[in-house]
């Protein structure tokens, strides 16, 4: 056998292995987990309210992604209540977790009406967090070996289970960081 034939070989080899991993490490970019891992209450008054919410995002891949872009809608007891979406492009480690600080200012009279804002109010000032509902959607565009991808999201959680994060962190997918 000449050796440009087994030079073919093994970049032949090498390319297939390469794509191979390529393709496993798209394919954990779609995996990505989100955990809601706090929230901060900044401010609020008889008409607005200030919180920051931490989104962690869990890169299950050994490689290193991009949150190219996203836009979601935070839902509060399934009322809209705010559109949160960037083009900073965000480094996703790899085996870890990235946290995304989503800054919400909502007018809570408008958003859930005098008797939901009543319900709303009384819930935070009783620190019944299992009746107040926390919901992601929307999109985001993730980056890996160059690759762009366009992911939907969907998630939701309580007020309660973010105060159990925050005072018991855990790593989404139930993997260490």
């Amino acid at each position: 056998m000449s050796a440009g034939k087994v030079i073919f070989g093994i970049v032949v080899a090498a390319a297939i292995g390469f794509g191979i991993y390529a393709a496993i490490g798209i394919k954990m970019l779609m995996r990505i987990c989100f955990s809601m891992g706090k929230y901060k209450l900044r401010s609020w008054d008889f008409q607005f309210v200030n919180i920051d919410f931490e989104l962690v995002l869990y890169n299950p891949s050994a490689l290193e992604a991009t949150l190219r872009n996203y836009d979601f809608n935070l839902y509060l007891n399934n009322k809209w209540v705010a559109n949160i979406k960037s083009d900073v492009p965000v480094r996703i480690v790899a085996e870890g977790s990235t946290t995304l600080v989503l800054p919400v200012k909502l007018d809570y009279k408008k958003t859930f009406g005098l008797a939901g804002s009543k319900e709303i109010l009384a819930a935070f000032s009783l620190k019944q967090y299992d009746k107040i509902f926390v919901t992601l959607k929307g999109n985001y565009t993730g980056v890996a070996l160059k690759i762009p991808v366009k992911l939907a999201v969907e998630e939701k959680w309580t007020l309660q289970s973010i105060v159990d994060e925050m005072s018991k962190p855990s790593v989404p997918c139930g993997k260490a960081a």
